[in-house]
């Protein structure tokens, strides 16, 4: 297997080395210099560079199958490469796909097309990005195409969750939120502290724990938090996972209503926990268990993340456990998929 991702110097992303650090990974540089930003803004002049530094350096004739982790950036690689030599390709359709690139980026969707059309298979990681991606008028040429070969793929969670699962949690008056994120604004966290402190008179006691940090929001919670200790607690980064458990089991409901969410491991993470969840209508796992888990928002109205909340409290003993479901998410059943697609 070989696994293929273009990063750049100063650009804040997910570094796979750091995630799986059993690999022995091949590190080559290269000096854009003049052309950094054309790189940067030319969707075309990037997938030209990407597919030439590929098949500069591995041997292409011994790749039988090509997985694309995005449509766009990753599918025009693999569409060139099936063009080129005959090569079939999966590709996955992502919150970015659907967010980003079939909204702004124009003059990239008949390439969007051609790749659709050439897919071996195409791969959804939630029914909420399914269902965004069928509406779009601009897929209209391809729909029959693509209903004939999709399949709806989760992403998984690490096994420690699975191994580490608890029952449903238990409170006889649930006042204890808990998020866990990037403070940045798609992660909208500023949002839900202003609808705490609102709903504080309301519901004594309502306290939210934030762990993690970073993005362009930091400063701002942080601020918050220094405002009103009695309503928020600011852990920081917590990476040991019986740290997280001991914070999960402290706690009564996890929220996080992000504007945009392909997936949001850290919702299983939760539920995982015995956690009902605040998550967003319309993104990530919206749709993807048919368990009550919790409640949907609209991240861009603070009066729909308040009702949700209320209602989370109020109806407290209504949400059932994710129970047996919480296999779907384990990674060998999700490779087993993978496998089952590319043969």
């Amino acid at each position: 297997v070989i696994v293929y991702a273009v990063l750049r110097n100063n650009i804040l992303s997910n570094d796979l080395r750091s995630t799986y650090t059993g690999i022995n990974y091949q590190t080559l540089l290269y000096k854009l210099d003049e052309s950094a930003q054309k790189y940067k803004y030319d969707f075309f002049f990037k997938i030209e560079r990407k597919t030439s530094w590929l098949i500069s350096h591995i041997d292409i004739q011994s790749v039988n199958m090509v997985y694309a982790a995005t449509l766009f950036s990753e599918g025009a690689v693999a569409y060139r490469l099936y063009k080129n030599y005959s090569i079939p390709y999966v590709i996955a359709v992502r919150a970015t796909d659907v967010n980003f690139y079939m909204k702004y980026m124009v003059h990239v969707w008949p390439l969007a097309w051609n790749v659709l059309r050439c897919a071996h298979k195409v791969t959804f990681i939630t029914e909420a990005i399914s269902r965004h991606f069928f509406q779009k008028k601009i897929m209209l040429p391809v729909k029959k195409n693509v209903q004939g070969k999709m399949e709806i793929i989760p992403n998984g969670i690490e096994s420690y969750w699975i191994e580490h699962a608890k029952s449903k949690h238990v409170s006889s008056i649930p006042r204890s939120l808990l998020f866990i994120g990037v403070f940045n604004d798609n992660k909208n966290i500023l949002a839900t502290m202003k609808v705490v402190e609102n709903l504080s008179s309301r519901s004594e006691g309502l306290h939210l724990t934030l762990v993690g940090g970073g993005g362009n929001q930091h400063e701002r919670v942080f601020k918050y938090c220094k405002l009103h200790p009695e309503l928020f607690t600011f852990k920081g980064k917590i990476l040991d996972k019986k740290d997280l458990c001991k914070v999960f089991a402290e706690s009564d409901i996890f929220v996080m209503v992000s504007h945009s969410e392909t997936f949001g491991l850290v919702y299983i993470e939760a539920l995982s926990q015995g956690l009902p969840i605040l998550y967003t209508r319309g993104q990530g796992i919206d749709g993807t268990l048919k368990e009550k888990i919790g409640e949907a928002a609209d991240s861009y109205d603070e009066n729909s993340i308040k009702k949700a909340i209320c209602r989370l409290i109020d109806e407290y003993e209504q949400y059932e456990p994710i129970g047996k479901s919480l296999y779907r998410f384990s990674w060998d059943n999700i490779a087993r998929d993978e496998i089952r697609l590319i043969h």
